[in-house]
């Protein structure tokens, strides 16, 4: 489907239009992530692993690519309890 057209992406200027009402419900047990092999260079070094998690800009991958429509599993305290919650707290903010 073509990015110009999907429903998806229109529902937040939908919600705010005040003309309509739109009900959703957010798509369950979906997880986008970016995964590393680790068993291969370069991403077998924590280092670089912790470069790449630094350098993600989590927020505006959010906004643009999920249209502000899905939970961040990330944002919360570092020093958090974790809880059977979202979001889980982890210790990554990106950096401009």
């Amino acid at each position: 489907m073509s990015p110009t057209i999907c429903p998806t992406r229109i529902f937040p200027r939908l919600k705010t239009n005040g003309k309509l009402t739109i009900i959703s419900t957010p798509y369950s047990n979906g997880i986008q992530y970016i995964g590393m092999n680790v068993q291969h260079p370069p991403f077998n070094d924590v280092k670089v692993r912790d470069a790449v998690a630094y350098a993600l800009p989590y927020q505006k991958i959010m906004d643009v690519v999920l249209y502000g429509l899905g939970k961040p599993m990330f944002g919360a305290p570092a020093d958090a309890a974790t809880e059977v919650a979202w979001p889980q707290p982890h210790k990554f903010q990106h950096r401009s």
